[in-house]
């Protein structure tokens, strides 16, 4: 059982979860105060705790890391002087007319 197709976040998730490593990340979502306390995405409002070899890992680090670097790699995204900048892209567009 289980599904016919798996999204790219699924798969994503699963590539760059540190958990396959061994690794854990405490505090990635906080419970806000009263009245909004409900769970919320720790984006730097509070401080996160990695504790490392917190278990046996079921990937090898090495691999691990390739496939990070390998996403890197792809990511049309890049971070110059601090600034989220788009990568150039061989793709041309066309224009309608």
């Amino acid at each position: 059982m289980g599904k016919d197709k798996w999204s790219k976040r699924a798969i994503k998730t699963i590539l760059t979860n540190e958990k396959y490593i061994g690794n854990v990340i405490l505090g990635k979502t906080y419970t806000g105060v009263f009245p909004n306390n409900k769970q919320q995405s720790n984006n730097g409002a509070q401080e996160k705790y990695l504790l490392e070899d917190a278990h046996e890992p079921i990937v090898e680090r090495e691999k691990f890391e390739q496939v990070q670097e390998e996403i890197k790699r792809r990511s049309n995204v890049e971070i110059v002087y601090g600034k989220i900048k788009r990568k150039k892209t061989h793709y041309s567009s066309k224009k309608r007319t």
